[in-house]
């Protein structure tokens, strides 16, 4: 592939089970954005007998982008499930290649990221990005496995796209994909980076001295070492994300309350619990304060997640310790006394998305 273009958008995509994350560096800051990692298809009328117009009519919450793409129309983020039934709801590596869902949530997450640039000089007429993408552990950890993963991200995402969100139309030119990069390690770029792309700490903070990225997201905890500026050591918890969280709330709801809710629902409560600290649901039309049951179910998750953090890493006293991901709060919390040296990532939702929107900037590093 020939040099990339002056007139450049530098983004970085991860593409997370649970959200879809997305940052651009833009003069001083970068901006991020987050898309909940659902899809579905639109129809003329909806499963509850309601057509488009009558559903998001004076309805609260923020409403599904519409991202309208080959004569289809998807429902994209935050609310797919009251609307439609969700078709991106996979936890296998081909989720990550060429499918309809994935196109429709990869054009919601450029039309944010190129209707948000601010600089003047730029050709809006011109939408040129390059792309940097994070996959999980397991998908790159396998030499053929990332290969053939980015391969097939690369034959459909690389060239010009047009498409269509909330009937705004949206055209992009991708340059350069570079996928086989572990979400870990994009965190770790984050820790470590300037805006330019450049090292920002110390030298010998990435020559010598060890580091454990610790990323709890929504279906894996995973942990990586980095030492002498190389991956050492990398470990997986299989099914030990915020999900197995939701799954033991859920399990205590049915037992409790005869309750049977989604996953996606579920995971709804939880992030509820992290961002206020109380949980309410309905119950036989009636308001419930499902705290407790909310707080045991999470507590339950990070017993075990520090279990496998101490066989993965040991007392990892020598180390820095960066926790990152949608429960690197909760997580901080629970490990404070044991690894009262560790620090949670700035922003440690988009964390990865902004480590890859600052490795971006590296000249060269997007050419492929």
């Amino acid at each position: 592939m020939k040099n990339i273009p002056e007139n450049i958008i530098r983004a970085g995509f991860d593409p997370g089970y649970g959200n879809g994350k997305g940052a651009v560096v833009m003069a001083d800051r970068i901006k991020t954005f987050i898309l909940p990692s659902l899809v579905g298809l639109t129809a003329a009328e909806r499963k509850d007998g309601l057509t488009m117009g009558g559903i998001f009519r004076g309805r609260r919450g923020a409403a599904p982008l519409r991202v309208a793409f080959d004569g289809f129309e998807y429902l994209v983020g935050p609310g797919v499930e009251e609307y439609a039934t969700v078709l991106m709801d996979r936890m296998d590596y081909n989720r990550f290649t060429d499918s309809a869902e994935l196109r429709a949530m990869t054009y919601a997450m450029l039309h944010h990221i190129v209707e948000n640039q601010v600089n003047p000089e730029r050709n809006s007429h011109a939408h040129n990005i390059a792309l940097a993408m994070a996959l999980p552990v397991e998908v790159v950890e396998r030499e053929a496995d990332a290969d053939r993963v980015e391969r097939g991200i690369r034959a459909w995402l690389l060239g010009e796209h047009r498409f269509y969100v909330n009937n705004v139309e949206t055209s992009v030119n991708v340059v350069s994909v570079r996928a086989k990069i572990s979400q870990p390690l994009a965190a770790w770029f984050e820790w470590g980076l300037n805006l330019a792309g450049q090292w920002s700490q110390e030298k010998e903070a990435f020559i010598k001295a060890p580091a454990w990225i610790g990323d709890l997201g929504y279906n894996t905890f995973d942990v990586l070492l980095i030492e002498g500026g190389q991956i050492s050591d990398r470990s997986r918890g299989d099914q030990l994300g915020m999900r197995r969280a939701g799954e033991r709330l859920g399990d205590i709801l049915k037992r409790k309350y005869s309750l049977q809710l989604s996953p996606r629902s579920l995971d709804g409560l939880i992030r509820q619990w992290l961002h206020d600290g109380k949980v309410e649901t309905w119950v036989e039309g009636r308001s419930m304060d499902v705290t407790a049951e909310t707080r045991q179910a999470v507590s339950s998750l990070l017993t075990d997640v520090a279990k496998f953090f101490e066989q993965a890493a040991g007392k990892a006293r020598q180390a820095r310790i960066v926790w990152v991901g949608g429960g690197a709060l909760a997580l901080a919390t629970r490990m404070q006394s044991a690894y009262p040296h560790a620090g949670v990532s700035y922003e440690p939702i988009t964390t990865i998305a902004r480590g890859l929107a600052k490795m971006a900037q590296r000249p060269g590093w997007l050419v492929s």
